[in-house]
């Protein structure tokens, strides 16, 4: 059985191939023999696989909350 892998938070297709499992954490599913997707270029939506458009990344990340903001520097007294 041939089965895609994707990334938990983004559902970007990462790997497909004829293995149970790829890394830990990764989301599979069956896919029929022909599926030959390119990794990173397909995000599962509902149960379709949409492209990913080039022009956004594949995903994408909040601020790190620890890191303290630029917009307004903090002011010296």
């Amino acid at each position: 059985m041939k089965n895609s892998f994707r990334d938990p938070f983004t559902h970007v297709l990462k790997a497909w191939g004829f293995v149970d499992a790829n890394e830990m954490g990764d989301l599979s599913r069956p896919e029929p023999l022909s599926f030959n997707l390119v990794p990173g270029d397909w995000r599962l939506v509902d149960d379709a696989w949409i492209a990913v458009p080039a022009a956004l990344p594949p995903a994408l990340t909040a601020p790190d909350p620890r890191t303290p903001s630029t917009d307004h520097p903090i002011e010296q007294e």
